[in-house]
């Protein structure tokens, strides 16, 4: 059975808690980048970062800006390499602030050598906008981040709920819910307030 309390889900077999869940944000505020041809200049294929700006501010929130203390995988000549000494802080600060109701913004490295974004690793953008901690015998065993990818035209894919992140080598890893479903390698966080 499950118990739902404002944004967290319990989720219990028989008396054991087996998971909790948080949304930070429902699948009404996903945009598109595809939703306009022109973001202020920005054509619609480069405007994943104003379509996740978008996306948050449709929920009522506004992402800092980047901070490299953020970063948490090294750059290995413009891709994605190993989880850096920021990362454990970081994705720890990353659950703390999904419990306590603020989603994050992300840079991934998608397309290796295809650096833009301020991290010079990252070349797409995602939200962050829940997670599920996965429970036995009291212990955090897995966690899934879930994330909404304005890289698609299609809700059903963008907002899709099996759209997730997972620990591996201390990054965050995951793949694109469209397409070719590239592979992700979180870069950088940038928290919400």
């Amino acid at each position: 059975y499950s118990l739902t309390r404002g944004n967290t889900t319990y989720n219990y077999n028989q008396n054991s808690l087996s998971s909790i869940s948080v949304n930070t944000m429902t699948s009404g505020n996903f945009i598109s980048q595809f939703a306009k041809d022109d973001w202020n200049g920005t054509s619609a294929n480069f405007a994943c970062q104003k379509a996740c700006d978008a996306m948050l501010t449709s929920a009522g929130f506004t992402s800092n800006a980047y901070s490299s203390s953020n970063a948490i995988v090294d750059n290995n000549n413009g891709s994605a390499g190993h989880a850096n000494v920021n990362a454990p802080r970081v994705l720890k600060d990353l659950t703390t602030s999904l419990y306590t109701g603020y989603p994050a913004k992300a840079s991934v490295d998608c397309k290796p050598n295809s650096s833009s974004h301020a991290d010079k690793i990252g070349d797409h953008f995602i939200v962050i906008m829940g997670i599920t901690e996965f429970v036995s015998n009291g212990m955090v065993t897995g966690t899934n981040y879930r994330f909404f990818d304005p890289g698609t035209r299609h809700s059903q894919y963008g907002a899709n709920k099996n759209a997730v992140l997972q620990l591996s080598n201390g990054r965050l890893v995951g793949t694109a819910p469209y397409g070719q479903h590239r592979p992700y390698v979180v870069t950088s966080i940038r928290f919400c307030k």
